[in-house]
């Protein structure tokens, strides 16, 4: 297949496309950045770069009834990280100090409980399904696509993935670095979200093969773009 290497690949997405690239993704980046919504409920624009954008009265309404409608506490968040150590996803502390980021009291929790304990407080997080948005941030930024530990970390997020779904969140954007000079955002390899290069911020999934050195990986990803577009 002949795609030149400086080309985008985009598609339409969906949170419903966007579970699929998961289920089907073929090869297993080093780094994953997903946001979760319960319900697919988004806070309103603005609320999360209040310099660059301002919140609509209307919207803020709007999004404070959806919550109240489903019981969700709004503007509420939970971030998640993969452990290299015990092989599996578990909670960080969000608490911010004066000076940066706090010490997270969880990194401490983990080291003492099973693999079925962290499960357990996974679930006591997010059983009551009062959580409005969720963050996974998978990455082992010191290893190839290619390395066993990768495969573990996407199945890892794999498995996340299906249980929140299973709870009602959809995903409302994310990106998957393939290679370690990229970092996230626009220079990924796989992006989810608003087209940000769009007149409107469309939902679309986008492929940037400049972005993924391996040549094997590069065309495997491509195949598989290329099916997914067909599939669409």
């Amino acid at each position: 297949m002949a795609v030149a290497v400086q080309d985008k690949l985009k598609m339409p997405g969906s949170p419903q496309a966007y579970a699929n690239v998961i289920r089907t993704l073929p090869v297993a980046p080093i780094s994953i950045f997903l946001d979760f919504y319960l319900h697919d409920i988004k806070p309103p624009k603005g609320f999360e770069n209040p310099e660059h954008e301002r919140i609509e009265r209307g919207e803020v309404k709007d999004y404070l009834e959806r919550c109240r409608h489903y019981g969700i506490v709004p503007f509420s968040d939970v971030q998640f990280r993969y452990s290299k150590k015990q092989q599996l996803i578990f909670p960080q502390y969000p608490h911010n100090s004066d000076s940066g980021f706090a010490p997270d009291p969880y990194a401490n929790v983990i080291e003492v409980l099973t693999p079925p304990e962290i499960s357990g407080l996974r679930d006591a997080l997010l059983a009551p399904g009062r959580v409005n948005q969720l963050y996974l941030h998978c990455s082992l930024p010191d290893k190839s696509q290619k390395h066993p530990e990768c495969k573990k970390m996407f199945a890892a997020a794999r498995d996340f993935t299906e249980d929140m779904l299973s709870r009602k969140y959809s995903i409302g954007s994310g990106s998957f670095d393939f290679s370690f000079f990229s970092h996230g955002g626009d220079m990924s390899g796989l992006r989810l979200g608003p087209d940000i290069y769009g007149r409107t911020p469309k939902p679309i999934i986008e492929l940037s093969p400049e972005h993924i050195f391996d040549h094997t990986s590069c065309e495997t990803l491509l195949e598989w773009f290329e099916q997914l577009r067909k599939h669409a």
